[in-house]
């Protein structure tokens, strides 16, 4: 087993990520969950050296299954239940009602049926189908499904969008959002 701080160390040698990410990713349960020892929190090594290996998902992947996808960057525990999941990736979207349009009429193009992957530091932690987006006390909220088969080239992969807002659409550069 290896302390939080090794975890850390060998994210940052193995993946390149920066301590603060991978405090994060391991928070998240992209390792498993850690064992608690007094103090310290252990992992497996295994795991963690498993979760550096996870490959990127390269954009000609992306254009084959999901042209059209909604990345959400907020920190979901990966190992929680669906419906938790699901709630905290429901709910607190600042999109204005131009993003609002714009999501609807990717969802409308799809078939009623958006992809949607939330990610960690770049690490895949979820994915849904956005079916629709509403306005409840002046945040967005999600109407979401269990994803479709595409998410298959997302699950336990990384999906690097850079640095940016909470959420990204893909193929989509708005002057004012």
């Amino acid at each position: 087993m290896m302390t939080s701080r090794e975890a850390e160390a060998a994210l940052g040698r193995w993946s390149g990520l920066t301590r603060r990410h991978a405090r994060r990713v391991l928070a998240g349960g992209l390792a498993g969950e850690p064992v608690r020892a007094g103090q310290a929190l252990l992992h497996d090594p295994v795991r963690v050296h498993a979760l550096a290996r996870r490959t990127f998902v390269e954009e000609d992947e992306v254009d084959q299954v999901a042209p059209d996808l909604l990345v959400l960057r907020r920190d979901v525990h990966a190992m929680a239940p669906l419906h938790e999941i699901s709630e905290t990736l429901s709910t607190g979207w600042d999109f204005s009602a131009y993003t609002r349009v714009a999501v609807r009429v990717r969802i409308e193009r799809r078939g009623g049926r958006l992809p949607v992957v939330a990610t960690t530091a770049g690490f895949v932690t979820a994915g849904a189908d956005l079916l629709a987006v509403t306005v409840d006390d002046g945040d967005s909220r999600l109407t979401l499904a269990e994803p479709g088969g595409w998410f298959d080239t997302f699950r336990d992969r990384r999906y690097a969008t850079g640095p940016g807002r909470p959420w990204w659409i893909r193929g989509w550069a708005p002057s004012a959002t």
